[in-house]
């Protein structure tokens, strides 16, 4: 290496810079002093290279994977609350949800893109192969997930009740519920009459303009308009049941929290030992 300074404008040394040979290409480059010292100690040798070379034999030297020193083990928990697991196929990173990836080792294939796991429990950080149920395709995972909610509304009033305090369902009876006790296959077979796509009764406003009759009831009972971000919500899951007392308003998360606390009861009974998970539908002991 040959050393030079670099000097400012009333001769006091800046910075003192090397030129170096790169022992592997023979090409000559400039640096500072500092930097090739810095080098020759990473490399743990007097071996000097430039850019472009260095940054070749750092990307073969590179441990990945199992075999680095920064490993974690490639599992880490997403915020979605699934395990997320990062697996090497031939050298190549593949990163995948560790449900998924158990259920490839178990029938010996990769899942196609549509497929989709279930957990049955809803846990979603117990992933034994136990627990854990192929979907062809999206629709038919939501339909178990649907399936579910039709289970807890049947059981209104006998295992599962509706706490209006806190606008959630749950196991434990309340004294003042507002849930009616029918099954669910009463009031589907007794439904008649025209409604919207998502089977809520309509009430015509004038000018060829309707309105969900759910939510004119409630703004008749508020007396005032909804807002875009409240729901409202059926207690016993009968949309055409417009019953002030079936009837709670909610914003848009808590209407989401709410069904997705129905569904938590459900799987708590499951965990129970009082419901059973049976070619893909769940259903009362």
């Amino acid at each position: 290496m040959i050393e030079y300074n670099i000097k400012g404008k009333r001769g006091k040394i800046i910075k003192t810079c090397v030129t170096r040979t790169c022992d592997c290409c023979g090409r000559r480059e400039q640096c500072f002093k500092d930097i090739a010292i810095k080098s020759r100690k990473k490399r743990h040798e007097d071996t000097d290279y430039c850019k472009t070379c260095s940054y070749k034999f750092r990307i073969v030297e590179q441990k990945i994977g199992p075999d680095s020193p920064f490993w974690k083990g490639g599992r880490r928990l997403n915020t979605n609350g699934y395990y997320r697991l990062y697996v090497y196929d031939n050298g190549q990173k593949r990163g995948i949800y560790e449900h998924k990836y158990i259920y490839e080792q178990h029938i010996g294939r990769i899942l196609n893109k549509t497929e989709q796991v279930h957990h049955i429990d809803g846990d979603k950080i117990n992933n034994n192969i136990d627990n854990l149920y192929l979907c062809q395709d999206k629709s038919g995972h939501n339909k178990i997930h649907h399936g579910i909610e039709i289970l807890g509304y049947s059981l209104l009033g006998n295992v599962i009740w509706f706490d209006s305090d806190r606008a959630q369902y749950t196991l434990v009876k309340m004294a003042d519920q507002k849930c009616l006790d029918h099954s669910v296959q009463n009031y589907i077979l007794s439904r008649s009459g025209n409604y919207s796509g998502r089977t809520y009764v309509n009430i015509y406003m004038g000018n060829r303009k309707h309105m969900p009759f759910h939510r004119y009831l409630m703004e008749k009972e508020l007396g005032r308009k909804l807002l875009a971000d409240e729901h409202i919500h059926h207690i016993d899951g009968d949309s055409i049941n417009n019953k002030l007392n079936n009837l709670v308003l909610l914003t848009r998360s808590s209407h989401k929290i709410c069904h997705n606390k129905l569904q938590e009861c459900v799987l708590s009974l499951y965990k129970m030992g009082k419901v059973v998970f049976r070619d893909g539908e769940y259903a009362i002991v």
